[in-house]
């Protein structure tokens, strides 16, 4: 669980820091050169998890750059990890998730992805988060998290009463991660039972048994 105290220090900070960089009238002077200066320190101090210094710098960016331009772009992922790292994860959320609204033409789309799953261990059931991870295609989830990717968005999709489409996501979890495995292949099988398959279901169901045995899970 998230430690309140430190949560509330943090945004104490990064409100103050803002305050202190934000001057008036200083954003005026500030060319492309300039922010991408801020968004380069921002990543060295988050980098050395000094997110307390690294988040007013990104902030400052999305508040007084231009949102046509990369660096504005980058930086919002860049806060989103930021505010994560100081254990805001629902202020973290709301950048990330910007990011991945903006589909693949956002030039951070694909690197928010793994932010996103870790935000989804703290946000539990987020049907929105869910929602934003199934719009990653197959060829866009690197290997190594694909069947958490497909388990999650699976669950959003048969709880939306998608079932056609959730089957085919728990259909592609794979082995590696039993439990993951074997609760996606129970998903699929109640959605055998629920679409009249039950014969299918009722093999699932087995197969399920069968292999929870051999594995010793």
């Amino acid at each position: 669980m998230m430690n309140f105290a430190r949560a509330l220090t943090s945004v104490i900070v990064l409100c103050w820091s803002v305050v202190i960089l934000a001057a008036p009238g200083d954003s005026a002077l500030l060319q492309r050169a300039d922010f991408l200066k801020l968004l380069d320190e921002g990543r060295v101090m988050l980098a050395n998890d000094d997110a307390s210094g690294a988040c007013p710098q990104f902030f400052y960016i999305l508040q007084n750059g231009d949102d046509l331009e990369a660096y504005y772009r980058l930086a919002e992922l860049d806060l989103a990890r930021c505010l994560f790292k100081a254990e805001l994860p629902l202020s973290a959320y709301l950048y990330a998730g910007r990011v991945v609204d903006a589909g693949k033409a956002h030039p951070a789309f694909l690197d928010a992805l793994p932010l996103l799953l870790a935000l989804a261990d703290d946000l539990d059931g987020d049907g929105s988060l869910l929602e934003r991870l199934s719009t990653y295609e197959q060829d866009d989830i690197p290997e190594g998290t694909r069947d958490r990717v497909h388990f999650l968005s699976g669950k959003f999709m048969y709880n939306r009463g998608n079932l056609d489409d959730a089957a085919k996501r728990f259909n592609r979890v794979g082995t590696d991660d039993t439990e993951l495995y074997l609760s996606a292949k129970f998903l699929s099988g109640v959605i055998d039972v629920r679409q009249g398959r039950m014969k299918k279901a009722l093999d699932t169901f087995k197969d399920v048994l069968r292999y929870r045995e051999g594995s010793g899970v």
